[in-house]
């Protein structure tokens, strides 16, 4: 019975076996922005790796979230940048889940910026999933991303996440999606930022994602977003001291209630 609630949960989620971390980009902040993938930050490593060379310093990104309020739903990311001249490279790690249903996963990322307003970047991925009873299974996957700064106000993203669609067993011949995404970011004032970003998984309706980000002051932001595939709505807020930034954000479900994350990032060196 916990076995069979937990994969229900994880189809309204909208996902198959595997794409906790990719149907649903890591952080808090994203997920404030209704889950744009294409933030810069130090989860970029994980969400679009192709941002990675444009940060300024290395660093290192924590988060943690609680879908729906279930003790059994939690999962742990944890993420890092080293950007070096026009590169970029990164690492991720992530747990989901209980002894009944679990998922692991370790990514390498690699980026280059070939000059400053146009950047491409490839992942490699290595996954596991465990249920109970029904045993287990590890499998390899790639994605590869692209971002371009078209002015100083308007950039454009793209990702393909498994494109080579890998198999996860023989049986039925069932395999992991590959996830499509294109998405732009528009910098409407010194105060305001605005995203837009459409995703499409092979099984699944395309997902309209919307955000807006609002920085009165530097050391803090408040985020809101949209997700139309259930649909959800979504808001957090953002706050940084030094080389320390706290994020946090909660998703609104219209059937099964509120998620809530947290994430925590530092910046190393001068």
């Amino acid at each position: 019975m916990k076995t069979h609630t937990l994969v229900v949960l994880l189809i309204l989620k909208g996902t198959t076996l595997k794409a906790i971390g990719h149907f649903s980009a890591i952080g808090a902040e994203t997920a404030a922005l209704g889950g744009i993938g294409f933030m810069s930050n130090y989860h970029s490593s994980s969400n679009h790796h192709a941002l990675m060379p444009w940060l300024e310093k290395p660093g290192i990104a924590c988060s943690m979230a609680n879908y729906w309020g279930v003790k059994n739903l939690n999962q742990f990311n944890c993420s890092g940048v080293v950007p070096y001249k026009t590169f970029g490279y990164g690492f991720g790690l992530y747990n989901f889940g209980n002894a009944d249903y679990a998922e692991q996963g370790v990514q390498l990322s690699v980026a280059h910026a070939f000059h400053k307003r146009l950047s491409v970047g490839l992942g490699a991925n290595y996954n596991s999933f465990r249920i109970a009873n029904y045993g287990h299974k590890s499998v390899f996957l790639i994605d590869a991303s692209l971002a371009a700064k078209v002015n100083d106000k308007v950039m454009l993203a793209f990702k393909v996440f498994n494109p080579y669609r890998a198999k996860l067993n023989d049986y039925a011949d069932e395999r992991i999606q590959t996830v499509y995404s294109v998405g732009l970011q528009y910098k409407i004032n010194a105060q305001v930022k605005s995203f837009v970003q459409l995703e499409k998984a092979n099984a699944f309706q395309p997902n309209l994602k919307l955000g807006i980000d609002y920085s009165p002051k530097s050391f803090y932001h408040l985020r809101f977003g949209f997700s139309s595939i259930q649909p959800q709505f979504s808001f957090g807020a953002g706050f940084k001291h030094k080389k320390v930034v706290i994020d946090f954000a909660s998703t609104i479900h219209p059937m099964l209630g509120i998620n809530s994350q947290l994430s925590f990032a530092y910046a190393i060196g001068h």
